[in-house]
C-alpha cells in the first residue's frame, strides 16, 4: 500500500501497489512545481479529503486539472477535467514526491 499526503495530511492518497515508472515532466507548469508523476487508473487510487480540501488549477485547454491542498498549497495529483469535454486517458496521476 503505498500513503502519501500533503504537508499538513488534509489530504491524503492511498494506492494499493507501487507505480511501475516515475515521469519527470518538462512542461511549463510541471517544471515550476518540481513534481514527479505516477499514474493510475481513477479505480485504483483513494483520495482522503473533506468536500472542498483541494482547490483545482486548469490553464491551456483545460482538459488536466491539477489538484492543490487549500491549507498547506502542496499538489496532490492532476486528473482529467470533467468540464473540458475533451477526450484523454481518464486516469488521475499522483505527486510521487509526496511521502
Amino acid at each position: 500500500m503505498i500513503e502519501s499526503s500533503c504537508h499538513c495530511g488534509t489530504v491524503k492518497l492511498e494506492i494499493p501497489f507501487a507505480p511501475e515508472e516515475v515521469t519527470d515532466c518538462n512542461c511549463s507548469i510541471c517544471r515550476r512545481y518540481g513534481v514527479l508523476w505516477v499514474y493510475y487508473a481513477p479505480s485504483h487510487v483513494r483520495i482522503i479529503a473533506t468536500e472542498g480540501a483541494t482547490a483545482a488549477y486548469r490553464w491551456g485547454d483545460k482538459s488536466l486539472e491539477f489538484h492543490r491542498c487549500q491549507n498547506c498549497g502542496c499538489v496532490t495529483l492532476k486528473a482529467r477535467s470533467l468540464t473540458s469535454g475533451r477526450k484523454i486517458r481518464d486516469r488521475i496521476v499522483r505527486n510521487h514526491r509526496l511521502h
